[in-house]
């Protein structure tokens, strides 16, 4: 295990590189329960360094760094993969170079602001360590129940 992170729910994140013989370790974020059991491993990727270290857990998703794309990359509390941070940047409110990271990007962190509940990642930036307002986290709708492949 490289990297270790906990939610509130008791539920933790851990980044791993797994040796399969091969010539390159397979990298993959897992999500233990309380009791120790794993729920799910996902972003498993013979890529070298694309899943970096975990910089939070936010609204029940866990964001880690992806030093290859220089990006974040946001799986939710199920497994499923949410998106990226920086993915839909807002040219309007700030140019293209406050939304590119420092190459070999490999941290930052996120920081939920008890207040407004508004959600920030700070990262390494060319020259600078951008903060930046991260949102989308609402409107998600979760079903659950039977699906049937035809």
């Amino acid at each position: 295990m490289d990297e270790i992170a906990t939610a509130q729910s008791g539920a933790t994140w851990t980044t791993c590189t797994v040796d399969t013989g091969a010539d390159k370790p397979l990298r993959g974020v897992v999500k233990w329960d309380k009791t120790g059991r794993i729920g799910f491993a996902v972003g498993v990727t013979a890529e070298p360094g694309k899943i970096g270290r975990i910089v939070g857990v936010v609204h029940g998703c866990v964001a880690v760094a992806d030093q290859i794309h220089r990006n974040v990359d946001v799986w939710d509390n199920d497994g499923l993969w949410v998106g990226q941070f920086l993915e839909n940047p807002d040219f309007a409110i700030a140019p293209r170079p406050a939304y590119r990271l420092a190459p070999g990007f490999i941290d930052g962190s996120v920081y939920v602001d008890p207040h407004s509940d508004n959600v920030y990642f700070v990262g390494r930036g060319v020259n600078n360590d951008p903060i930046l307002r991260i949102d989308g986290w609402s409107g998600w709708d979760q079903q659950d129940g039977m699906v049937a492949l035809r």
